[in-house]
């Protein structure tokens, strides 16, 4: 039987933090129908050799190898398209957002009825980051319609088929596309408070300074006629999902 969600997590080079991610789905999942589909994104450390070792103690886990790494959307399609649940999502891999939201997200993405998108919104971000990605927004709503707001915001839980018929992004405008095409379709969206937590390991890829964030203004800029041609090439609603009563 289909599980009630699916859940993509898009894995590059996270060996060193992939037993606190599985054991924190383990708490936060006890007692729920789900699987976790961890995308080995093409990584070249030890993520391989983790994952065999640890999966067998987390029946709801699974993992998926891509090879070359695809990117962060194109991680997540691939986690997608073996997803079998009536919801289906992602979420990043660094537990920056926490397990536990992924399933208040899909308990109010269940109240919401059979065509629904939920997105976390990311709580006590520095002001200088929520005026950046505020900025960003005002563009993206201008430019494809809709309310996109902090549009990085985790995790995502939708009901399935809303990618349906739509040629998504494979890269970072998969979370603009995903949101702009809910909106698109006449999906009931919800946004719901999350709070980020720290980085365990690891360094930021885009938010180290001004120029960084200059140079990921410009790739969003860049990547709105593409997003606006496929959301154009869509319909204007999609298909009702029957729910699943447990």
């Amino acid at each position: 039987m289909s599980p009630l969600l699916s859940l993509a997590v898009p894995c590059y080079n996270e060996a060193s933090g992939l037993p606190a991610l599985l054991a924190a789905f383990a708490a936060a999942g006890a007692g729920r129908d789900f699987e976790l589909i961890l995308v080995d994104n093409g990584s070249t450390d030890a993520t391989p050799a983790v994952l065999a070792a640890e999966l067998p103690k987390y029946p709801f886990a699974r993992s998926l190898r891509v090879e070359p790494n695809r990117g962060y959307g194109g991680g997540i399609l691939a986690g997608l398209a073996a997803a079998g649940g009536l919801y289906r999502g992602w979420t990043h891999a660094d537990l920056q957002f926490p397990a536990a939201a992924v399933f208040e997200a899909l308990d109010l993405a269940r109240a919401l009825g059979p065509a629904a998108y939920v997105r976390g919104a990311r709580l006590g971000r520095p002001a200088s980051d929520r005026f950046f990605t505020g900025i960003l927004g005002l563009v993206y709503s201008a430019c494809l319609g809709g309310r996109l707001r902090d549009m990085s915001g985790q995790p995502v839980v939708f009901s399935a088929g809303l990618l349906d018929g739509a040629s998504p992004p494979s890269d970072f405008s998969l979370d603009a596309f995903s949101l702009a095409l809910a909106l698109r379709r006449g999906w009931r969206v919800e946004r719901f408070g999350v709070a980020v937590a720290p980085r365990a390991a690891g360094l930021s890829s885009w938010n180290t300074g001004l120029r960084s964030r200059l140079a990921l203004a410009l790739r969003y800029l860049k990547a709105v006629p593409a997003l606006r041609r496929a959301l154009r090439s869509v319909r204007s609603s999609g298909p009702e999902i029957p729910h699943k009563n447990s």
